[in-house]
């Protein structure tokens, strides 16, 4: 079951603050992101959505504060074949920012 998107920033509605949060870190930093773009499947019926898409880097971003077992595990079947990086409620940004510098 989705979270409606009913959070506003920049004309783009969001599910969360946290997403709301990283997109202002990722303008701050003058990365180009797309919110949601495209949709993966992983598997027959498993279909995978991830929250930012960084096109210049070829590179996603995920947000995730709490770790629900289920997303994770889609998360990490994802994994195994893009370059995607996890935002927790943990995350410093200067993490986030070396791993961009990492997979340029």
């Amino acid at each position: 079951k989705f979270k409606p998107h009913n959070i506003e920033y920049n004309g783009i509605f969001f599910r969360s603050k946290q997403e709301v949060a990283v997109a202002k870190i990722i303008d701050k930093n003058r990365i180009k992101w797309e919110y949601e773009s495209k949709a993966f499947k992983l598997k027959k019926d498993c279909y995978y959505i991830p929250d930012f898409e960084l096109p210049e880097y070829n590179c996603w971003l995920e947000v995730k504060p709490t770790a629900n077992p289920k997303a994770l595990k889609k998360f990490y079947l994802f994994q195994k074949k893009y370059d995607i990086f996890l935002f927790t409620k943990n995350t410093k940004k200067i993490e986030f920012l070396n791993w961009l510098i990492e997979v340029e």
